[in-house]
């Protein structure tokens, strides 16, 4: 089994805490791409790649983040992503799940509490790779 396909088990067998959040997650990366990006590489690919990079990175999977990072790295490179988008779906995937977790889960400082933490997280391991620009 290759890196991609134990990443692929990994996120299957992950905590189900935050399976809510993957259409959330895939819906504002593409969002940000819009229409296909070029010819030989679709957003779709780039979009599937950062969900999964999103979910390890929530689920505190930091060896499952790294190859999802790497291939989201070669996926962007290919289809000639800018650094400045990726770091702008970065941003719209962290504040669609702020919103959500704060007004979803208000009733119960618990989950919310939880949720949050591992949001602030992911907000740490993005600052620590420079919003994830690839370099």
């Amino acid at each position: 089994m290759d890196a991609h396909g134990a990443v692929q088990t990994r996120i299957q067998m992950r905590s189900r805490s935050f399976d809510w959040a993957e259409p959330l997650i895939c819906e504002q990366v593409l969002n940000v791409y819009g229409a296909p990006l070029d010819g030989t590489v679709s957003n779709h690919k780039v979009a599937a790649a950062q969900t999964r990079m999103w979910l390890s990175l929530i689920d505190g999977d930091e060896e499952s983040f790294e190859i999802e990072r790497a291939e989201l790295a070669r996926l962007a490179h290919d289809a000639k992503v800018a650094v400045a988008e990726l770091d702008r779906a970065n941003r719209a995937v962290l504040l669609e799940l702020v919103l959500v977790v704060v007004t979803r889960f208000r009733n119960s400082d618990r989950v919310r509490m939880s949720y949050v933490e591992r949001l602030q997280a992911a907000l740490r391991v993005i600052k620590q790779n420079r919003s994830l620009t690839l370099h």
